[in-house]
């Protein structure tokens, strides 16, 4: 926290000194810096869960004090972190088990939790104010199982998740593996830039996505997601003009799905030579209403030409390079 203490001027005066003091800490008086310049302090306060009373005193050189109060509320509630398996998933094995943290500033004597009818001991972790739990050989029933997990504290604070596991036993192969949709830009394209954006629809029919990009993971199966919208930037290498791009997803029956496509890239504009004696850039004189203009177009991938806006061929595929015009 920090502030201003001042002292009128007068023999003997001037602040001497800064203190704070918390209920939750009865016995610690807490220091921290002032500049005696323009009366400004720092002082960092610890806080806990619920209702911490302040009190900062400020003395001076006579022994006057004069103290400052004030009440911060912090925030028990209650958080349940990292539950296993992933809301969602989809399994083939009978039996599950549930496991899970919940974060909490208070006690873990002040806890009780609950998944369905089952009553649970959270225990300890190495974490500050995190507790885990774990809840072994659950019994499916086939189809979907709800599982509705509960934490409460002596405070009336309370945190709840829902989990939904899918337990399949039929039809398993039925279930396709997850689809992937290229949106932009079409496998094969030529690109002209040395960037391009790539989006693509992956969708899991089983739970969850683990979604990858090159061997690299943009979804994992606990962030819960049925569906991803993946949008990339991707860049060509300095020395190759064409890049392929793996994209891979994985649902939690394990079926997996990689589709690669292939981008080319040419930033070099077509080559035009005249060969008749034309002079480029300046007005060329010549005695003839009809002039012939000869030429060649030098382009591995030549779309079309123009003259004046007059297309002179529209087969590329069929052409040969240089290709020869008039």
């Amino acid at each position: 926290m920090s502030g201003t203490a001042t002292d009128n001027a007068q023999p003997y005066s001037g602040v001497k000194s800064v203190t704070v003091e918390s209920n939750q800490y009865p016995d610690v008086i807490l220091t921290g810096s002032y500049d005696p310049a323009n009366g400004a302090f720092t002082i960092e306060v610890p806080i806990k869960a619920s209702e911490n009373i302040i009190k900062v005193t400020a003395q001076d050189y006579s022994g006057n004090k004069t103290n400052a109060e004030l009440v911060i509320n912090r925030d028990p509630s209650l958080t349940f972190l990292n539950i296993l398996p992933t809301n969602g998933s989809y399994t083939t094995n009978d039996t599950t088990a549930i496991s899970g943290e919940i974060y909490s500033l208070l006690p873990l004597n002040a806890l009780t939790l609950s998944i369905n009818e089952w009553q649970l001991t959270p225990s300890a972790t190495s974490k500050v104010n995190v507790y885990s739990f774990y809840m072994p050989n659950i019994k499916l029933e086939n189809g979907l199982n709800i599982f509705n997990l509960v934490v409460k504290s002596t405070n009336n604070k309370q945190a709840q998740s829902v989990l939904n596991i899918h337990f399949t036993q039929d039809n398993v192969e039925e279930i396709p593996a997850p689809q992937i949709t290229l949106t932009h830009v079409s496998d094969g394209t030529l690109l002209n830039k040395d960037t391009f954006r790539l989006t693509a629809l992956i969708q899991s029919s089983a739970g969850p996505l683990t979604v990858q990009l090159n061997g690299n993971t943009l979804v994992q199966s606990t962030d819960g997601l049925l569906q991803y919208h993946l949008n990339e930037l991707m860049t060509f290498n300095n020395t190759d003009n064409g890049t392929t791009v793996t994209i891979t997803a994985t649902d939690s029956l394990n079926k997996t799905s990689t589709k690669e496509f292939t981008f080319y890239r040419d930033t070099k504009a077509p080559i035009i030579s005249l060969t008749t004696p034309l002079i480029p850039g300046i007005t060329n004189e010549v005695s003839d209403s009809l002039y012939v203009i000869n030429g060649t177009v030098s382009d591995e991938h030549l779309a079309s030409m123009l003259v004046n806006d007059h297309r002179l061929f529209c087969n590329p595929v069929a052409l040969k390079i240089p290709t020869r015009f008039q």
